[in-house]
């Protein structure tokens, strides 16, 4: 047992580094001395999905489950490959142990009234959850609960309120995360997330919103657009390339600004940063080193003002990103965008080499076997 302790602990610390064939190794030892312990059986399926074998890892899970079958972290993370994998019947109704995995990634709502059901016909408190990209993408779902209940009330994040109240009929009512919604006001509630379970069963349920379902504020578009073209450029490229998430695998989204800017480079071309946070110092490297600018509109900030963010992605002529807020907002505009993918990307981007079931306006751009980003923006080289 104490060889097999420490053939797991070595496969956790490659997996941390992310040398999963290696990390994989160490778990099977390990395995072949204790083949009941479940927690060599989770992080093996972690590897396994890191190297993009989802049905293996699917297994691995499904023997954790097996060993310890109160352990609900596998359990959410196999209903991530069940949707990863587009069987869509099976992985929302899984998709509900986020409740109850170790590690939240937002609190549940707080209500003495019952969880809505497709049935109910009522008034329905509908809320936001997990990050700004998880409510933009869930949002899609609102016009299909607004025809099945009498009155809907919307709690999302402040920061969407904006373009959500011009985005859907005028009887929603919308609250910001932190306010409260009166108890007396809703019959039933239900998480955002939670919505699919109901009106995502397969593939073609997607289409009707994947058209686009959020509008931008032209006339600060246009206004944007004039002011960012002003140097007499014709073309207006909006790029986002780092994430800030401190999770490793989102940091292997991040793609350098020079590769990108180069790689969409062409005459009479201007570069806007849809970037978040302190850009300043990267944009005057790139500058000096490839004389290339990029602007930033200054009466936007990007992290917290997202009906300005949409309305700059409104004014683009084509958006390249990795996968982050941006991709979310473009393809619920309906704006075109290139999204460029690590080799594993999120479980929301399915297995299509280029296509999104839930933008329709999104352009996949997935690396192939290879780590790193030059051969997908080599594509538009």
């Amino acid at each position: 047992p104490n060889s097999a302790v420490l053939y797991c602990n070595i496969g956790n610390v490659l997996l941390i580094k992310g040398e999963f064939e290696s990390a994989i190794r160490n778990f099977k030892s390990a395995l072949r001395i204790d083949p009941n312990d479940s927690e060599t059986w989770n992080n093996k399926g972690v590897a396994l999905r890191g190297q993009g074998k989802l049905n293996a890892a699917i297994e691995s899970y499904d023997k954790t489950i097996e060993i310890s079958p109160d352990h609900m972290d596998p359990r959410y993370n196999r209903s991530l490959l069940v949707l990863n994998l587009e069987d869509f019947k099976n992985g929302w109704q899984t998709y509900e142990y986020r409740w109850k995995k170790s590690k939240l990634d937002s609190a549940h709502t707080v209500t003495r009234r019952p969880k809505w059901r497709l049935c109910d016909q009522g008034r329905v408190l509908v809320w936001g959850e997990q990050g700004i990209g998880d409510e933009v993408m869930f949002a899609s779902l609102i016009r299909d609960l607004h025809t099945v209940c009498s009155h809907l009330i919307v709690k999302a994040d402040l920061c969407l309120i904006p373009i959500l109240r011009r985005s859907f009929p005028r009887g929603i009512e919308f609250y910001a995360n932190g306010e409260t919604v009166p108890e007396d006001d809703y019959d039933a509630h239900i998480a955002m997330g939670s919505l699919p379970m109901h009106f995502r069963s397969n593939i073609n349920s997607f289409k009707i919103a994947a058209q686009g379902y959020l509008l931008a504020d032209t006339a600060k578009a246009a206004a944007l657009r004039d002011q960012l073209l002003s140097d007499g450029s014709e073309t207006l490229i909006g790029i986002s390339w780092q994430s800030s998430s401190k999770i490793r695998v989102a940091q292997k989204r991040t793609i350098p600004m020079g590769q990108l800017v180069r790689a969409f480079q062409a005459p009479n071309v201007r570069f806007v940063s849809l970037q978040y946070g302190a850009m300043d110092a990267e944009i005057d490297r790139v500058r000096k080193e490839y004389g290339i600018d990029v602007a930033q509109a200054a009466d936007i900030d990007n992290f917290n003002d997202i009906d300005g963010l949409a309305a700059l992605i409104h004014a683009c002529d084509r958006i390249a990103s990795i996968d982050n807020v941006t991709v979310h907002l473009a393809g619920a505009l309906g704006k075109k965008i290139d999204a460029l993918l690590p080799r594993v990307s999120n479980w929301r981007w399915g297995t299509h080499p280029n296509k999104s079931c839930w933008y329709q306006s999104v352009q996949l751009r997935r690396q192939s076997e290879i780590e790193g980003s030059a051969e997908v923006l080599a594509q538009f080289s």
